[in-house]
């Protein structure tokens, strides 16, 4: 099947039978469609198309999932920074049209969930858990309803509409902060067959549109044979392209289609409401080739390896307004869109050059900071010395996170998975420190980069490492990824354990006696900072520090897993780890404790610590002894 015909409603059947439940598609109840819609969704389609959004682990994905009794209609919350998703999938027979009120019903959540305007509507604890940090004032949404079905008109309807206004000092300018959008199943094939597509770079051909005077473009070079053409696109013509080449224009983009919710709604309305002044509103596009050329007597520029880098929200926006607006709006069809092209002939290999056009052609840092850390030297070194190693007849591959793919029989590490696992074994989960946002900042003071990768001598970030720091990351990261797998193995057990001790009063009181190993042992990531903890406990009792015990032990190589001395260790530690975290989770328990808050405050990593060197000092001796001798 190819990418052009490809199907997401066969993707999902694939995925849930032989993924996910791994049962027949017919069997599963309607509360586990929903939950494989929105799975398969989220890891298979959203993330390929927003790399960095969301962690690549199915079992944190699900985690999101709030759906059930007293839900208030919302089946998945996520948050990135201070943007929150609200989606509700709905898994629909071949050829059904969605209830445009159950549509219209969804983009009323504000009205069930906001803790004040929702007052009288009982929440589930997932949902309480994942709105509990949420600025209602000030943070952006995105409502997204999920459909295998179509869409009628009123649907559209409501979608041109968008979220309406809330009589409340929170949710007055809602509509600004928050935007909509229903997916059909046409709309999910669309998405599908975009997530497929190898990420590799497109010719495609513009024709600029001539200014007052006769000119298609201003054109500007220097000495080393740069040029940029400064021009005009019509919205017709921004229409046909993302028509025919879909996300593949986007491939050096560094961040895709989230963006400020209230800024994509102003660019669809000013297409629609006033095309004409379009120009003078918006700061255009910018796109980059590795060769343009160019008919000055009819304003075509062909484009070579092309990539628009900054303006995608502008892009899809205009594409979509055309869309729907060019029936109703003659002035529509000739909107004039300013766009930057710049031609860069050695784009495969000045890398550098190419790295601060896309910089300076954009103003928001979080997730694409990570992409631009991906060429610097640190990262590059990375690549060489993880593509030396190799475990089980497969050699390792670090890769950048835009790159989704991995070549055949090699093991792939991502750049966010290596350096959130690096950091949380060190310091701590980023969320207790700010996230995203901080991993990648190289703030000389409290950037997590430069936490992570600063030259401390000279105050800057590090130009490349060593053999011998390499050596110290990588036995880092084994760690992690072997204490990763011990500790769901640990977590499946206690999970039962305690299920199986429950009583049936416990189970019928109201509300149900807690799973505590359940709830406490739900980041992956906490996991790997206490386990880092109990090994530097281990290391003084050594006389070392961390990076030397790991350099006298022999934890840089993937093959310590077959020493029967060190895997016990790394087991015990993540047997301990289980042990500290539920203890501190029962701990907390009062009327003001929030569950989401305890995985993100850096009390909790300061009493894990307390625990760990106090209340479990012959443990850690007794690992200590039994590693030693």
């Amino acid at each position: 099947m190819t990418d052009q015909k490809a199907k997401f409603r066969d993707g999902l059947k694939r995925f849930v039978e032989k993924e996910h439940f791994k049962e027949k598609e017919g069997n599963l109840s309607d509360v586990q469609r929903s939950e494989g819609l929105a799975l398969f969704y989220f890891s298979k389609v959203f993330d390929k198309l927003n790399p960095g959004v969301l962690s690549d682990d199915i079992e944190e994905i699900s985690s999101y999932i709030v759906d059930g009794k007293n839900d208030q209609g919302v089946d998945v919350i996520f948050s990135q920074d201070n943007h929150h998703y609200l989606i509700q999938c709905k898994y629909r027979g071949q050829k059904k049209t969605e209830s445009d009120k159950e549509v219209l019903d969804f983009m009323q959540i504000f009205k069930r969930i906001h803790p004040e305007v929702g007052s009288d509507f009982e929440k589930n604890q997932k949902v309480l858990d994942a709105i509990a940090d949420i600025d209602w004032k000030q943070d952006t949404f995105s409502l997204i309803f999920i459909s295998l079905s179509r869409e009628n008109q009123d649907i559209r309807n409501y979608e041109n509409q968008g979220i309406d206004p809330i009589d409340h000092n929170d949710l007055r300018d809602i509509d600004d902060r928050a935007s909509f959008r229903f997916m059909s199943e046409d709309d999910l094939n669309m998405e599908y067959r975009d997530s497929l597509q190898k990420r590799v770079l497109v010719n495609a051909t513009l024709n600029a549109t001539q200014d007052q005077v006769g000119n298609y473009w201003y054109l500007h070079e220097n000495e080393e044979n740069y040029r940029s053409f400064i021009t005009t696109i019509s919205a017709s013509q921004i229409h046909s392209l993302y028509q025919r080449k879909r996300e593949a224009l986007f491939n050096l983009n560094i961040r895709n289609f989230i963006g400020d919710t209230s800024t994509n709604k102003k660019i669809v309305e000013t297409v629609g409401e006033e095309p004409e002044n379009f120009f003078f509103y918006n700061n255009g596009i910018s796109a980059i080739a590795s060769k343009v050329k160019e008919n000055p007597e009819t304003g075509q520029l062909d484009c070579e390896s092309f990539s628009i880098i900054n303006g995608a929200q502008t892009f899809k926006s205009v594409s979509k307004a055309y869309a729907r607006s060019r029936s109703k709006s003659k002035d529509v069809k000739n909107l004039s869109v300013m766009m930057r092209l710049t031609e860069t002939p050695d784009l495969f290999t000045k890398t550098d050059f190419i790295e601060r056009i896309i910089q300076y052609n954009n103003t928001q840092n979080a997730v694409k900071i990570s992409d631009f850390r991906s060429n610097d030297g640190v990262q590059t070194a990375l690549a060489d010395y993880f593509s030396k190693i190799a475990f089980g007849g497969k050699r390792y591959h670090y890769k950048n996170k835009r790159t989704h793919g991995h070549p055949k029989n090699s093991i792939p590490i991502s750049l966010d998975d290596f350096c959130r696992a690096i950091h949380s074994f060190d310091k701590g989960p980023i969320d207790c420190f700010g996230g995203v946002k901080y991993l990648y900042d190289t703030n000389k003071k409290d950037g997590g980069y430069y936490f992570l990768f600063g030259d401390k001598e000279n105050n800057q970030i590090l130009e490349t490492i060593s053999q011998s720091q390499f050596d110290i990351f990588a036995s880092k990261f084994f760690i992690c990824e072997t204490a990763r797998i011990l500790f769901g193995e640990q977590k499946k057990d206690r999970i039962a354990n305690e299920e199986s001790r429950q009583t049936p009063e416990d189970k019928s009181s109201i509300p149900p006696k807690p799973i505590f190993s359940k709830r406490a042992l739900q980041g992956r990531h906490l996991i790997l900072f206490t386990v880092g903890e109990i090994l530097r406990e281990i290391a003084l009792r050594s006389g070392k520090n961390i990076d030397d015990f790991l350099k006298a032990t022999g934890f840089n190589k993937p093959t310590w897993r077959d020493d029967q001395k060190k895997y016990k260790l790394i087991e015990d530690a993540v047997r301990l780890s289980c042990d500290v975290l539920i203890r501190d989770y029962k701990n907390r328990q009062n009327p003001d404790f929030v569950h989401i808050n305890w995985f993100r405050e850096q009390d909790t990593l300061r009493r894990l610590q307390e625990d760990i060197k106090l209340a479990n000092d012959s443990s850690i001796q007794n690992m200590h002894d039994s590693f030693s001798t």
